[in-house]
């Protein structure tokens, strides 16, 4: 039925309510032009839809539109009908064009629907399909790969790192930033644990990351470098094909960042022949003679041939690996101790005796292919432990069982260091834990001065075992390879810590005994920065620092900044010791210097850091020549003060004797005739 007819069937109620709608909006023939463009715009709009729904029959790139001319479909029917019955109203009769017309609107309607009726059963069809053919197939877990700072993965990790967790909207941000931190490692993670691990610094945390090693530049320079030192071994059919997947892998890398690859073939085949053993290139020049100028590819298809023949050759060369066979040997014979042995059980009376055992291949000595273990190796044990660990560092070595096949990570050894029971070999273990070249510095001088030299402290944010932090005073020593804390204020923040063995060398090769060590949450109290830091426990790291009262009378450049220790200038106790690590990493950028004995002003995360040469308070100088310092010993948990002064004869006696009983003690000592102290020793 036509909405023409449904419009006279509806003569009786709807088309009265249509004709007071016409009659109360006042449509006159005057309307009529108006009312027919009208009708004839949608009649136009569904011959469109039409027109659309059969191109998406048979191309799926029209299906969108058409969907979306569908959603309107009704809209503009009713638009049509407005009109069209508008439109009979006025003229009060209805001729043969208006009937024509209002049957092809039909038509074209009902085609529409019954096209998209059509694409919707057959899409939702093949989606059943295809849901029924993989109903019983599971795929495999895609695993998030790890990222250690090689600056060649790193596109390929952020690829998979933002398909898989940043750009998914099913994760929230915290989650998000757990699986970033639990896929990097080395280097890479050390970028991002300097942010506090909560929703709000993950952006930062991400984009700090991304700048760090998205790097066009640093990736070329790194790829170009890698081509550069790349060697061509053909007497290791296998290090042979390692070097040519190196070299194209490089090129690869290269051409994915736009560089025009292709246009180098001059530079990179004369590069390679000059890497090229002289027989294999005199090879390659008598087969390319007669071309002027080779290319690559060429140079590349003659050293992939190579190195497949090389490989094939081996099939040959190769001697099979003989198993030794041990006659008439008991079951008594074979000892108790823990053999790789296969044996060949018969089933037989039980004294019977058998005939032959297999034996494995002995143990290969890793370093020197002896047949022992490295443990038992002279040659190995003669090395010092600086040179062990180094070949096994350039021999990549798991620094736990010391076999190439694996890296630590992976090691499943269960055995450790016999020493320290940590994760790595006896025989690169080191008696000394820490070698380092702490520098603490207090001069102290035997002759009359107004100076001294004013090292870099700050006030801390520490985080205790409850998640409260505590203020502590820090002290900044560049001079220093580990960070340190006093067993006092491990105590105020109850935290425990492994006890170790281990000592630390400072100057004249003084040593200090680490009671153990802890990892601590130091922050600043100026911003929300943060250092997830390994510190080793001691005693006492060192006297007041400074020694006594500052003059600060004139220093007008850091009257206006915020200090990152404002009671810098009084003597006063040293809770933690940051080394040139921590001191690095908080540096920013802005320095201010000042005048003639006055220190030097440098921003930091933890706020203004102040260090170098200035001048001791009157009050100090007085005291300094009434009496003698006594040398401050480093390391050393009993402190002097400077504030109890007795007698000179009776204090030079005292001095005298405690410098006896610290002989063994570290300290610098300046010389009388200069202010300046001795160069340290690390």
């Amino acid at each position: 039925m036509s909405l023409l007819r449904k419009h006279s069937a509806r003569k009786g109620s709807g088309f009265g309510k249509s004709r007071s709608k016409s009659v109360d909006i006042g449509y006159t023939s005057q309307d009529l032009p108006s009312l027919r463009r009208q009708r004839t715009i949608a009649y136009k709009r569904m011959c469109k839809a039409l027109e659309v729904g059969i191109l998406a029959t048979d191309d799926i790139s029209q299906r969108e539109i058409f969907y979306s001319y569908h959603q309107d479909i009704k809209k503009i029917s009713s638009d049509f009908e407005s009109a069209h019955f508008t439109i009979l109203e006025i003229l009060d009769d209805s001729n043969s064009d208006d009937s024509e017309l209002q049957e092809r609107f039909d038509e074209i309607y009902y085609k529409v629907i019954s096209i998209y009726r059509s694409l919707t059963n057959s899409a939702s069809s093949a989606s059943h399909s295809q849901c029924s053919g993989f109903s019983n197939v599971r795929l495999p877990k895609i695993q998030l790969p790890n990222f250690a700072g090689d600056v060649k993965r790193f596109r390929e990790y952020l690829d998979t790192f933002n398909a898989l967790i940043h750009n998914s909207t099913s994760l929230n941000v915290i989650e998000k930033f757990h699986y970033l931190v639990s896929s990097l490692s080395g280097d890479a993670l050390t970028v991002v644990k300097t942010f506090p691990l909560t929703s709000d610094y993950y952006r930062d945390a991400y984009d700090a990351l991304v700048s760090r090693y998205k790097s066009k530049r640093e990736l070329v320079f790194t790829c170009w470098k890698d081509i550069l030192n790349i060697h061509f071994n053909f007497k290791n059919s296998k290090e042979l094909r390692k070097s040519l997947d190196l070299f194209d892998e490089n090129l690869c890398i290269l051409k994915s960042v736009n560089l025009p690859v292709d246009q180098w073939d001059f530079v990179l085949v004369y590069h390679i022949l000059s890497k090229l053993d002289s027989n294999v290139r005199l090879d390659f020049e008598e087969k390319y003679s007669k071309t002027e100028l080779p290319t690559y590819a060429q140079l590349q298809d003659f050293l992939h041939s190579r190195c497949e023949a090389l490989l094939r050759d081996t099939h040959f060369s190769e001697q099979p690996k003989q198993n030794k066979t041990v006659d008439k040997v008991s079951f008594a014979s074979v000892p108790s101790k823990h053999v790789t042995t296969s044996h060949t059980l018969i089933a037989a009376m039980e004294k019977q005796p058998v005939t032959s055992v297999t034996v494995s291949p002995a143990t290969t000595c890793s370093f020197c292919n002896g047949p022992h273990t490295i443990s038992s190796c002279q040659e190995f044990s003669k090395k010092s432990i600086d040179e062990r660990v180094k070949i096994a560092t350039d021999r990549n070595w798991c620094f736990n069982c010391l076999k190439k096949s694996h890296q630590l990570k992976n090691c499943n050894s269960i055995f450790s260091c016999r020493t320290c029971k940590r994760k790595h070999h006896s025989l690169l273990h080191k008696d000394v834990h820490v070698e380092s070249s702490l520098s603490v510095s207090y001069l102290d001088s035997k002759s009359q001065t107004d100076t001294t030299v004013l090292l870099p402290t700050a006030i801390v944010q520490v985080q205790d075992s409850s998640g409260k932090r505590h203020s502590f005073r820090a002290l900044f020593d560049t001079g220093s390879q580990s960070n340190f804390i006093t067993q006092s204020a491990l105590k105020r923040l109850n935290l425990k810590y492994t006890q170790t063995s281990a000592s630390v060398i400072g100057l004249g090769k003084e040593t200090a005994s680490i009671l153990g060590d802890v990892t601590c949450n130091i922050g600043s109290t100026i911003n929300k920065s943060e250092f997830l830091i390994d510190l080793h426990v001691l005693s006492s790291i060192c006297g007041e620092h400074p020694s006594a009262k500052l003059n600060t009378s004139g220093w007008a450049h850091v009257n206006s900044l915020s200090l990152a220790d404002p009671g810098f200038h009084n003597p006063g106790a040293i809770d933690l010791l940051l080394g040139a690590d921590i001191f690095a990493e908080s540096l920013l950028t802005q320095c201010i210097k000042g005048g003639s004995n006055q220190p030097i002003a440098i921003n930091s995360i933890f706020g203004w850091l102040l260090l170098g040469k200035t001048h001791l308070a009157p009050v100090s100088i007085r005291q300094s020549s009434e009496t003698t310092l006594t040398p401050q010993p480093l390391l050393s948990p009993n402190r002097s003060s400077l504030k109890s002064l007795k007698s000179n004869a009776s204090r030079e006696a005292k001095q005298e004797t405690n410098l006896q009983q610290r002989k063994n003690s570290l300290y610098v000592e300046v010389n009388e005739s200069s202010s300046s102290p001795r160069k340290r020793q690390s």
